[in-house]
């Protein structure tokens, strides 16, 4: 069964940063509901960063479940953890250490 893609143009970055923390939040909100859970696969690059960094912003942390969320990497780069491309570091640096993430 095929689906039609669900397209969104944002104007610029901040803006599509709100709007993908907001259906993030949307779809947390149902996964979490339904499951118990959400999973959340990262996805590597420089794209994500923008989402980061409104994602630790007080008006967006306090609105998600962060207990109830499970991140997942679906794409890294074959570097160290450390390397300055690492998207497990960026990850680490923009996302969890801000949010206060541990790994399990």
């Amino acid at each position: 069964m095929a689906t039609t893609p669900d397209i969104r143009i944002a104007p610029g970055t901040q803006e599509w940063g709100q709007a993908a923390a907001s259906l993030i939040l949307s779809v947390s909100q149902q996964a979490i509901q339904a499951h118990g859970r959400c999973l959340i696969a990262l996805s590597g690059g420089s794209t994500p960063k923008t989402l980061y960094q409104v994602l630790v912003t007080s008006e967006w942390n306090a609105r998600f479940d962060w207990s109830r969320i499970v991140f997942l990497f679906g794409d890294e780069r074959c570097t160290p953890p450390d390397h300055p491309e690492s998207n497990f570091r960026m990850a680490q640096t923009e996302l969890f250490q801000p949010l206060n993430i541990r790994p399990e």
